[in-house]
């Protein structure tokens, strides 16, 4: 009952997803008949934050799934009732999805006067620390805080629209590292992507690999073509899609263009891999699914 701005989750034979109308839906995967669904915050009136594209989408780790509400909550459910589990209140709307690691959960929240990000133990979601992260306000409010986290080698990496990303110790809280452009402002809505102790970062028309523990800058790849959607990893290589109708395979290790594949319109979503094929949404109204020749 409401559009669908967020990513599924796929597990067990359970696809879980939450659209606009505030409810997270468990569908059976093969039959797509309805197995729960449970309201997480319900319905928000249209403000700066329910007007983006972006919604949090669901993690599900242990039978438990973990998802943020732009009614500033972040909910723990039970994935096979959908029985609440934990609710944690923020301070503003999330748009960001969380991470699910070690025991902790991470999630940004797109706060009135600040960006923040938020470390939950998974089990009880009590707060283990929060940190602020530098913001400006853009036009109609809010903070535009819509790249979601991911964890690796101790670490935490998040951005803001502040036109950087950051490194934060996982244990303390503490920023480590920052990089920053100072022309990629719009381009901070896409996530940093963690692999074998590399972040991978979207840098206006670049793909910028950086130490995962320092920041430093290990390699840039010029692709030439807008970025809005986070690259995916595997097996060494990145797969990035481009807002001028383009599918990149890369090489990890140094950004060297191993393929190119073109569509027929652009897309804003993020490539998924499974069993040597790459599988992405279009705006030509088309899942494009697409054999790795480097394979």
């Amino acid at each position: 009952n409401g559009k669908i701005k967020s990513s599924p989750a796929v597990v067990n034979g359970k696809v879980y997803i939450g659209p606009d109308d505030g409810y997270v839906y468990c569908l059976n995967a093969y039959d797509g008949s309805l197995i729960w669904k449970k309201s997480a915050g319900g319905f928000i009136q249209p403000h700066f934050a329910s007007l983006v594209t972006k919604r949090s989408s669901p993690t599900v780790v242990n039978d438990r799934l973990y998802v943020g509400s732009l009614d500033s909550n972040i909910y723990c459910l039970n994935a096979d009732n959908g029985n609440t589990i934990w609710k944690y209140k923020t301070e503003g709307c999330i748009t960001s999805s969380p991470a699910v690691f070690d025991g902790a959960v991470y999630i940004v929240s797109q706060e009135p006067d600040l960006g923040a990000l938020y470390k939950l133990d998974a089990t009880s979601g009590n707060l283990v620390w929060k940190r602020t992260l530098p913001y400006y306000i853009p036009l109609g409010g809010g903070t535009d805080m819509h790249a979601s986290p991911s964890v690796g080698d101790g670490m935490v990496f998040t951005a803001s629209n502040t036109e950087a990303y950051y490194g934060i110790n996982a244990a303390t809280g503490d920023i480590e590292w920052t990089y920053r452009d100072e022309a990629a402002k719009e381009f901070i809505v896409c996530s940093p992507i963690y692999g074998n102790g590399k972040v991978f970062l979207i840098d206006k028309f670049s793909i910028v690999c950086v130490a995962s523990r320092n920041g430093q800058t290990l390699w840039s790849s010029y692709i030439g073509e807008e970025l809005y959607v986070s690259p995916s990893y595997a097996d060494g290589k990145l797969y990035v899609v481009t807002d001028q109708r383009s599918v990149f395979v890369l090489d990890a290790t140094n950004g060297e263009t191993l393929d190119r594949f073109v569509t027929s319109s652009n897309s804003w979503s993020a490539p998924s891999l499974y069993g040597g094929r790459l599988y992405v949404g279009n705006n030509d109204w088309n899942v494009y699914c697409l054999a790795d020749p480097t394979l």
